[in-house]
């Protein structure tokens, strides 16, 4: 879990997310020789109620990103847990629709 959630009590959010990296495992496994490729995709901090007008991404910028990383998806990637991320976001006072490029799984901010 992130420096950022760990101040917060959140069970229920930290529960839900274990949950769903259990499936996602539990998922790649059984379903391996039926030939799906089970991920789980983190989208990063998104400009959603949750995440605020101050988040590094675009909800659109975001589900493009996801989109891309499912179409490109490959069977080695199977059971992996991928994140979207802009490197040093947390210094950066970046443009949530700015250019960004997936590249093994991680978001780039072109430079």
């Amino acid at each position: 879990m992130s420096d950022f959630h760990d101040h917060l009590a959140t069970p229920a959010y930290k529960t839900s997310k274990a949950a769903l990296n259990m499936l996602t495992a539990q998922y790649a496994q059984q379903y391996a020789r039926d030939g799906f490729t089970v991920l789980a995709i983190s989208p990063g901090w998104l400009c959603t109620d949750l995440g605020t007008d101050q988040a590094d991404i675009s909800v659109e910028k975001g589900a493009e990103k996801v989109l891309d990383i499912i179409q490109k998806a490959t069977p080695d990637q199977n059971g992996k847990f991928l994140n979207i991320c802009v490197p040093k976001s947390e210094t950066r006072n970046g443009d949530p629709n700015e250019e960004l490029e997936v590249k093994n799984g991680l978001l780039y901010a072109s430079q």
